[in-house]
């Protein structure tokens, strides 16, 4: 009995020690923090979702480059010595609008720099895009890996402003009624540049619930100079496109040899501006 006693006495002692360790242990760990640094935590994970508030709203009217955290986000994707120049160019910004994304776009205030400046604004992860757009150049600034979607007025606004092609049309589906395509291209500067959106129309068979807009950029490749056949890829694309000109109006839809496609169904993009 005696010899029980002494290790379960042992016993007991080595588990307070234990408990009193870990005790000790989550103190260390969770010590308070300052209010600066709770501020900040706060500022890093809170959402831009009480944006929405704003959509239909003039920016500067309403205060909002003021508010955070959308104010300390934008103060680090630009750096603090451009804040004060970006705000100031924000200041003419028009109603904020939702496409997807929430943007606003404002005219350049620098009559010798031309252009626009847009601010888009992702509600869901959430982030902030700057874009500069000019009339030789587009300058996007945004998170490092992050790559936003372009609302239609943004897209259009810069390829009008900038002198590119823009093509249109419902390309065929296999299990949709169709593949609504835009295609902008520019050869401006010695090389094809492309924009390529895609989005599926829902069937009445087996609707589409999820948003299916996709949206892609790159260099394009003249396969053929005699005919002008356009290879268009990219690493994020499912698959490449294959497109012949045909008088300057439209785009005609090639199968993967570079071949005409026997079908009764829309092959043709059509040249809107």
């Amino acid at each position: 009995m005696q010899v029980y006693y002494l290790q379960s006495s042992l016993m007991k002692f080595l588990l307070f020690v234990a408990l009193l360790s870990l005790t000790l242990l989550q103190i260390r760990c969770y010590q308070p923090i300052s209010e600066e640094n709770a501020d900040s935590i706060r500022q890093e994970f809170q959402s831009f979702e009480y944006l929405n508030d704003f959509v239909g709203k003039t920016p500067n009217a309403v205060g909002l480059w003021q508010t955070e955290p959308l104010h300390s986000q934008l103060s680090k994707l630009v750096g603090d010595s451009l804040l004060p120049a970006t705000l100031k160019e924000l200041r003419t910004a028009k109603a904020l609008k939702r496409d997807h994304v929430l943007y606003t776009i404002a005219p350049h205030s620098n009559s010798v720099t031309q252009g626009y400046i847009v601010a888009l604004f992702d509600t869901i992860k959430p982030g902030i895009a700057i874009i500069y757009i000019q009339q030789d150049t587009t300058v996007e600034i945004q998170q490092q890996g992050a790559r936003f979607y372009w609302p239609d007025e943004v897209r259009n606004l810069m390829f009008n402003y900038q002198g590119w092609q823009v093509y249109e049309g419902v390309l065929p589906c296999h299990d949709c009624d169709g593949i609504k395509t835009t295609l902008a291209l520019d050869s401006a500067k010695g090389t094809w540049q492309f924009f390529l959106q895609q989005a599926y129309l829902p069937s009445l068979e087996e609707p589409i619930a999820s948003d299916t807009a996709r949206q892609y950029w790159g260099n394009c490749e003249i396969v053929s100079n005699e005919d002008t056949i356009l290879h268009i890829t990219s690493d994020a694309m499912p698959q490449a496109i294959n497109l012949r000109k045909r008088n300057n109006l439209e785009l005609e839809l090639l199968n993967e040899d570079l071949q005409e496609i026997d079908t009764d169904q829309n092959l043709l993009l059509t040249k809107i501006n």
